[in-house]
């Protein structure tokens, strides 16, 4: 669409709009001068710096903290390694002594089987000089 002035309705519409904004229409509060203005900016300033120091305080706590933590994890996995360490060399002299165990006892069953061994033979021999009567009762004397 287009007005008498050869613009379309919609210009118009924005053209009225930005005409309508004097000072007059902006409350006083909204104007503020340059010193006001500048004074704000220095108040803001001067916040984002405190921010800014707080936080880096903030970050060389944590960096201390998390330094120590390190430093206690770091005992902590040492100790643990040297009672691994001590585990094993326990574990090694505990294989060894079973290892003799055992061998003492295989030593032991072997003896023992040659002792049951020669028992039976015994028991043998003196069966062999033992006479078998049949039919015969037999009297205490």
């Amino acid at each position: 669409m287009q007005t008498t002035k050869g613009k379309t309705t919609q210009q118009a519409r924005l053209q009225t709009k930005r005409d309508s904004l004097t000072d007059e229409t902006i409350p006083k509060e909204a104007k503020e001068t340059k010193e006001t203005k500048e004074t704000g900016l220095k108040d803001i300033l001067a916040e984002i710096v405190k921010l800014s120091d707080k936080e880096d305080k903030q970050h060389k706590e944590l960096q201390e903290v998390m330094q120590k933590m390190n430093k206690d994890l770091k005992e902590d996995i040492g100790k643990l390694r040297e009672d691994v360490d001590k585990m094993k060399k326990e574990n090694q002299k505990i294989t060894q002594n079973q290892g003799k165990i055992e061998y003492r006892v295989n030593k032991v069953e072997s003896s023992t089987q040659k002792i049951q061994h020669q028992m039976d033979q015994i028991e043998n021999r003196e069966l062999e000089y033992h006479l078998r009567v049949r039919n015969l009762v037999e009297s205490k004397e």
